[in-house]
């Protein structure tokens, strides 16, 4: 397998899961706090992420981007 077919799978992989991210963006926008910007890193296993595991994931750490964002707006 040449070496470039490595890097078009992981190049896939991330608009695979960029495109996942901004779905539970758009369909869940009560989830992400307004005024801030977020950086999603990708951990392993990301590329198997469906929309439901994505969604889960963000409503896990909801409250945390939350009261982060008010600390963050605060200053």
């Amino acid at each position: 397998m040449p070496p470039h077919t490595d890097r078009l799978s992981a190049r896939q992989h991330v608009r695979s899961l960029a495109s996942l991210v901004r779905e539970v963006f758009r369909t869940r926008p009560a989830l992400f706090p307004s005024g801030v910007d977020l950086v999603v890193i990708a951990r392993p296993g990301a590329p198997d992420l469906t929309f439901a595991a994505a969604s889960r994931e963000v409503e896990g750490v909801a409250s945390v981007l939350a009261r982060r964002a008010r600390e963050v707006l605060r200053k």
